[in-house]
């Protein structure tokens, strides 16, 4: 493997690359699909032609997906690099989305869409809130089941890098490590209440060993599942 795209679990197919926003780091996700090819989630801003070599190692990239209405920021960048590749997002997203890239052409798809294209292990939801936060579940096998958490799960290593974010994550007591993003919950219009609820049921449905935050390290573990369960109910 090369120098940008890390491995998170082979067998699988799941590879993640990092890039910087803002000073802050951000996961672009790898997944492999069906026959040799990829759906990316949260394209990055600022890709190199080495990203993309690299990426194009791992097979044909088929399907870009944004995990939520604010993450729309490296849609140009792959859309000149894949001018065929069709994009997905959340509900809110399309509607979105489109309004913040005057210039670009794309069109964008919802998830039902998505989930057309999905295989057997994989499956996508959405949290409750005026700009819902994708939440995929990936079926490892023996390595047990991964979530892809956006927004309202994190799990940074550090607080921003900005002054006024880092005081106010703080004070919030959004991070750093496993935590919920207090802020953003302001920011995409939802209840506490309605996505304790969400979370909950989706625990009792799909407990995770693993968790793939688009904000932050990779967490793995038995207990990880015991960990957000015990998250929701202190943060929400």
């Amino acid at each position: 493997m090369g120098k940008h795209w890390n491995v998170v679990d082979e067998a699988a197919g799941i590879w993640f690359w990092v890039y910087n926003f803002n000073n802050n780091p951000i996961n672009t996700t790898a997944i492999r699909l069906d026959d040799g090819k990829l759906m990316v989630v949260s394209p990055g801003i600022d890709p190199t032609p080495e990203v993309f070599a690299e990426l194009e190692e791992l097979g044909t990239v088929a399907a870009l997906v944004s995990p939520g209405a604010l993450h729309h920021m490296g849609f140009p960048a792959w859309q000149k690099q894949y001018p065929d590749v069709p994009f997905y997002c959340t509900t809110s997203g399309v509607d979105h989305i489109p309004g913040q890239h005057k210039d670009c052409t794309f069109q964008l798809n919802g998830l039902d869409a998505l989930r057309e294209i999905l295989p057997s292990h994989i499956a996508v939801d959405e949290s409750p809130g005026k700009h819902g936060d994708m939440l995929m579940k990936i079926d490892c096998g023996d390595a047990g089941l991964t979530w892809l958490s956006n927004e309202i799960l994190s799990n940074n290593a550090d607080l921003p890098t900005n002054i006024a974010f880092r005081l106010l994550f703080k004070w919030t007591g959004s991070g750093p490590g496993l935590a919920i993003i207090k802020p953003v919950i302001w920011l995409i219009g939802a209840k506490k209440a309605d996505l304790k609820a969400f979370y909950m049921a989706e625990l009792d449905a799909n407990p995770l060993q693993r968790l793939m935050p688009c904000h932050g390290d990779v967490l793995a573990g038995d207990d990880v599942a015991d960990r957000v369960r015990a998250l929701l109910n202190k943060s929400l």
